[in-house]
């Protein structure tokens, strides 16, 4: 009796040993542990003034104080963030414009999800239509039957339309779509072109150099004020997948839009040391910042002229999109919202 007590005593000692020995390894490889946190981003971002919020989080150290690895890739165009987005290459875009977001919703919903809105106002000087200096055009209505020069893209498109339709049908023009907004003053002084639409920091260049200058009433705010250029996105996908890696990435550039709101000179620095430019050369002389009114999706773009909700400006465009055919469905703007 007593050594089958003893036996049954051994052989319950070793199923305890083994059944901790086994529930130990899975412990150790993770199997009954939530998996570790991934703070590795991809972020593909526009070498222009609208990569400004992603220069400042850089240099500022934000993402270092979110603990978050950024692998970065600069392109020259916002089609080009696209692209990346799209392809899978990039998990944030710095930015995506606006005509990209819309058409892609209306294509294929639910691929991006925007954190932060840029636009242009009548307060800021981060685009226009730009001629030669000593053209005799002084009006956008100057240019009918003219040649003018774009970039790659959509919404260089869009926009130069809704700006010449302002004054004439903006089928009596040729379009001519450069490589990047620092081709289009080369091409205007060879001649391949008359005029150009064009952004920062490319515009204040070409000013220093002698280039161009712009005409009046031609920024993106003479459409609409503001004007909803660009979005600064994750795809739907990282959010699902890494929500909380997304969420430290979207407090760091919340930390850069409040830097650059708070500290334009400092903003000024970051930008010139990152396009190639100086501080002197992107000063436009009427005070107003090179780039974009830059506000949380949740926020208020606010001017000397008007006081309008980034939701409610993003959607007033995207219905002016669906207005003009250039898309084929409409777009309800909250359902491409980080939250």
């Amino acid at each position: 009796m007593r050594k089958n007590l003893a036996i049954c005593t051994v052989i319950a000692v070793v199923l305890l040993i083994a059944a901790y020995a086994y529930f130990s390894s899975y412990a150790q490889t993770g199997k009954y542990q939530s998996q570790p946190v991934s703070n590795v981003i991809r972020v593909t971002y526009a070498q222009t003034g609208a990569g400004l919020p992603y220069f400042v989080a850089e240099d500022m150290g934000y993402f270092k104080q979110e603990n978050l690895t950024v692998e970065a890739a600069g392109v020259s165009t916002l089609s080009s963030v696209t692209s990346s987005l799209l392809a899978n290459k990039a998990d944030a875009g710095i930015p995506v414009s606006f005509s990209d977001i819309i058409v892609t919703e209306a294509k294929q919903p639910g691929q991006f999800r925007a954190f932060a809105v840029g636009a242009e106002t009548h307060d800021t000087n981060a685009t226009g239509i730009m001629v030669m200096p000593n053209s005799t055009y002084r009006s956008i209505a100057d240019l009918k039957g003219k040649r003018i020069g774009i970039g790659s893209g959509l919404n260089p498109l869009v926009v130069g339309r809704w700006k010449l339709g302002k004054y004439f049908n903006a089928s009596n023009v040729t379009f001519v779509t450069m490589s990047s907004s620092f081709a289009l003053a080369g091409a205007m002084a060879s001649n391949q072109v008359d005029a150009i639409v064009i952004s920062q920091p490319a515009m204040a260049s070409a000013v220093k150099k002698g280039l161009a200058r712009d005409l009046p009433n031609s920024t993106d705010a003479a459409i609409m004020d503001p004007f909803v250029v660009n979005d600064y996105v994750l795809t739907s996908k990282f959010v699902a997948q890494n929500p909380r890696t997304a969420a430290k990435f979207v407090n760091a550039m919340d930390e850069a839009v409040a830097y650059i709101n708070t500290n334009p000179q400092g903003a000024m620095q970051i930008l010139a040391a990152h396009t190639n430019t100086t501080v002197e050369q992107l000063k436009s002389g009427d005070n107003k910042p090179p780039w974009r009114d830059t506000v949380l999706v949740n926020g208020t773009f606010k001017d000397s002229e008007v006081n309008t909700s980034a939701m409610a400006a993003m959607q007033a465009l995207a219905n002016k999109y669906f207005a003009a055919n250039f898309i084929n469905d409409t777009v309800n703007v909250s359902n491409i919202v980080y939250t």
